[in-house]
């Protein structure tokens, strides 16, 4: 059976539990049966050109931290990795006006 999440967010976003690392969701993945996760943080562009977060996302500290955790659980739990970015576009206050 395959059982995957393909949309978490770790400590990396700003919207992520700050226990929420890559190696705590990899152990709960197992627990619960799951046999794929991908880690998909934020890294809006708004969010950062704009700054309405007051969070930076830190993409070489999140790389690592996939990269560790792809090794240390390779053969139990397939880890991949991905990005979740998203740009709001907003012209003339209309919302996906082109």
């Amino acid at each position: 059976m395959f059982l995957c999440d393909y949309h978490t967010h770790t400590r990396f976003s700003f919207d992520g539990d700050p226990a929420a690392t890559h190696d705590a969701m990899c152990r709960r993945a197992l627990e619960v049966g799951l046999t794929d996760i991908a880690f998909t943080d934020h890294c809006d562009i708004n969010g950062e050109v704009e700054k309405l977060y007051d969070f930076p996302f830190d993409p070489d500290a999140s790389w690592n931290a996939m990269m560790e955790v792809k090794e240390k659980y390779k053969g139990r739990l397939n880890v991949v990795c991905g990005i979740l970015n998203i740009v709001f576009i907003a012209i003339q206050n209309s919302l996906f006006k082109f």
